[in-house]
């Protein structure tokens, strides 16, 4: 339970970062999507299903913040979450090249089911522009920012590992 809040404050934080800090500090009109950045990391490192738990959390805070559909964000980050999930079992602490390479897939991933149902269906057909324009930078701030706030993210999760190993030996 304790683990599950801790993880909610920190979605919280990356939620208030992600919509009320870096807006103030954008590069070339991009934020870093953090709230995407944390549904692969908490997927990579805990599994499908948390990975769809924690998007659902980060797409609903982006819905209501966005004032979209509520909903519409909600699935696009449960999905990632769900299948950034199934790379679990390639996850080891130790390696930081797979979470951030999911990080960074995962933001690509939400650019590219963005542009197909905000701006494709509208007629817009430029998708190499939005390619370069948008989605490529904003993976790659989401991932410059994603270094800076993963290991802290990593030390969190490790501490819980160790405190429920040192229950686990306690009853055995």
């Amino acid at each position: 339970m304790k683990h599950r809040l801790v993880s909610l404050i920190v979605i919280f934080i990356f939620a208030l970062l992600q919509h009320c800090v870096f807006p103030v500090i954008t590069l070339i009109s991009i934020t870093p999507n953090l709230l995407m950045g944390a549904t692969a990391a908490y997927a990579i490192m805990r599994g499908p299903k948390e990975g769809i738990l924690v998007g659902l959390i980060c797409g609903l805070i982006v819905d209501v913040f966005s004032g979209n559909l509520i909903g519409t964000f909600m699935l696009i980050y449960s999905v990632t979450g769900f299948f950034m999930g199934f790379f679990n079992r390639l996850f080891f602490p130790e390696e930081v090249l797979l979470p951030l390479g999911g990080i960074a897939v995962g933001d690509i991933i939400y650019g590219i089911v963005v542009y197909l149902g905000f701006f494709f269906i509208r007629g817009n057909l430029n998708f190499g522009e939005y390619l370069l324009n948008i989605i490529l930078p904003e993976a790659l701030y989401t991932l410059v920012c994603m270094i800076l706030f993963y290991p802290l993210i990593l030390r969190i999760e490790q501490r819980f590992i160790e405190r429920d190993k040192g229950n686990a030996n306690k009853f055995a």
